[in-house]
């Protein structure tokens, strides 16, 4: 009965892991792709 416990603890907490990854993956990915703003960079000559 414990190791059947322990066992879904696991599980549970590998499948969180998992949801948390992808979920951190999306967002990174979607906001690195949000940018329309051409980005550049300007001197001064003085």
């Amino acid at each position: 009965m414990e190791k059947t416990k322990k066992e879904i603890v696991i599980i549970g907490l590998i499948l969180l892991m998992v949801i948390a990854l992808i979920g951190v993956s999306y967002a990174a990915f979607r906001f690195t792709g949000e940018g329309t703003k051409v980005n550049s960079i300007t001197l001064l000559n003085r």
